[in-house]
């Protein structure tokens, strides 16, 4: 199907306004590009508080960042968008470390480093399905939900299915 001169107006537009933007970035003082200063975007270090191990439900292979109390049956869940990893919530799991309080940030089937499976449904409810497995293997009852981007579809649908469990 072709292009209207409309959508191609309009595709036009916003990249000259991306184009412009970027320019302005570039020549505004102060403007430090990269990752910031306080987060090792490499994952080979982590804050204190917070370790890095690789979880196995349902046969899928995740990495896992903990924060906090381990028995803990009380938890900050967060819940990565895309593109995205658990790893963008190392700080704050820091923090929640820090308050005392349990944290964890997985990588979703399909990002990151967890497994990506041919036959993973790849939907809310199999996100969903998946995280609610992962709290039942580490013995999370009780949980605080931090959703970012895609997060938010997944957590809102494991949450409609476990509203008793949503703090």
């Amino acid at each position: 199907m072709p292009w209207s001169r409309g959508k191609v107006a309009i595709l036009a537009a916003a990249l000259c306004g991306i184009l412009l933007l970027a320019l302005a970035a570039l020549a505004s003082p102060g403007v430090a590009f990269g990752a910031s200063p306080r987060v090792d975007w490499s994952g080979r270090t982590l804050p204190h508080g917070v370790t890095r191990s690789r979880l196995v439900v349902d046969g899928l292979h995740t990495p896992l960042l903990q924060a906090g109390p381990r028995r803990a049956r009380e938890a900050i869940v967060f819940v990565h968008g895309n593109p995205g990893s658990g790893a963008d919530a190392v700080r704050l799991l820091a923090d929640a470390a820090q308050l005392g309080r349990r944290a964890i940030a997985i990588d979703m089937p399909g990002f990151g480093r967890a497994s990506k499976p041919a036959n993973f449904p790849y939907s809310a409810q199999g996100e969903a399905a998946f995280l609610g497995h992962v709290l039942r293997k580490l013995r999370i009852d009780r949980v605080h939900l931090a959703l970012h981007d895609w997060g938010g579809p997944f957590g809102l649908e494991w949450a409609i299915r476990h509203p008793s469990q949503l703090k």
